[in-house]
């Protein structure tokens, strides 16, 4: 029994130094300025992988002005929602590097609202490219008028991200290495650039 009980203090104490040393202190190395690093640079590889799907999206859009037709509305069609479900994906990408980085001490309420805010986009980024995929490219007629509900939405949607992100209390009064987040969130920017 002793040796039972010495046994399961020794593991109390080791768990309890493993925790330690892995919990809180990892908790406190993340910097503002090291967060802002890391979610930036995910912003930056996120914008990168949107190269191709936005070449993609012209091209179709080229052709369909050269020859329109069903096939090359069909074209435009697919690639904006190739693009659209791509922003699903860079969204994912840094939130990825968020929940990897960790938030720091000091600004946990500023990484919460943050999230969110990226959760809100990938939720509108999803159900817009269901939209994006319903219109119909049958007519010249139908095409025209879904694929310019898809980009009113779009705009609408964008609009809608950067005012929250403007009226959110946690956007307020962050430290300065958040900032070009900040402005990336409430701007028409697309890299965490200083306003």
């Amino acid at each position: 029994m002793r040796r039972f009980l010495g046994l399961t203090t020794t593991l109390a104490c080791s768990a309890a130094l493993l925790l330690g040393a892995i919990g809180p202190a990892s908790a406190q190395a993340v910097t503002p300025a090291s967060f802002a690093k890391q979610v930036c640079t995910a912003v930056a590889t996120a914008n990168q992988s949107g190269k191709a799907p936005s070449a993609a999206l012209k091209a179709a859009a080229q052709a369909y002005k050269a020859s329109p037709s069903a096939t090359t509305a069909t074209g435009v069609r697919d690639a904006m929602t190739q693009a659209i479900q791509n922003l699903d994906q860079q969204l994912s990408t840094v939130l990825t590097a968020i929940q990897q980085n960790g938030a720091p001490a000091s600004a946990t309420a500023f990484v919460g609202a943050l999230t969110s805010n990226l959760e809100s986009q990938r939720t509108a980024a999803e159900q817009l490219a269901q939209h994006s995929a319903a219109v119909d490219t049958t007519t010249p007629s139908a095409f025209a008028t879904g694929f310019q509900q898809v980009l009113d939405e779009t705009k609408t949607i964008a609009a809608q991200a950067r005012a929250s992100a403007k009226a959110d209390p946690a956007f307020l009064h962050v430290a300065r290495p958040l900032q070009p987040i900040v402005h990336l969130l409430t701007t028409k920017a697309d890299t965490c650039t200083k306003g």
